[in-house]
């Protein structure tokens, strides 16, 4: 074949592709919604992703585990405010976390969709205390 007809045949489906609109409304994922912030001394953190509709994903997960009853849970006020829910874990189900180190841990939501919350943390159920958390608004 021609070079000339493959370089302008190669130029005309670039073209094509850049100028495809995209799909109103949606969020390409993994997305990104932050680092959790250690309220409590804990050495916790991790960087929080959302994988799909209904799930997270924390890269590099630490904490210590000191706690009398923490569990990763998800809420719909700004700050956990007691009232949300309690998201189990692959590594302890639904039982009080223990100790995390350096961990990736993928987590579904046991109801809703990430756009029903607007925060996600570790939370002590026993105390009604945050000892880690992350404040998020997504709309897809």
């Amino acid at each position: 074949m021609d070079r000339h007809f493959l370089l302008v045949a190669l130029a005309a489906v670039v073209c094509a592709a850049v100028a495809a609109p995209s799909a109103p409304n949606t969020k390409a994922f993994p997305l990104y919604l932050g680092q959790m912030v250690d309220v409590e001394g804990q050495g916790l953190r991790g960087d929080v992703y959302a994988t799909s509709p209904t799930q997270l994903y924390i890269r590099n997960f630490v904490f210590n585990g000191n706690a009398p009853a923490p569990h990763f849970y998800i809420d719909d006020h700004n700050l956990p405010s007691g009232q949300g829910v309690v998201i189990p874990s692959a590594k302890y189900g639904t039982n009080k976390l223990g100790p995390y180190n350096n961990e990736a841990v993928y987590l579904t939501l046991p109801q809703g969709q990430i756009t029903d919350y607007h925060s996600f943390s570790v939370y002590c159920t026993l105390f009604k205390v945050t000892l880690g958390y992350i404040q998020f608004n997504v709309q897809m």
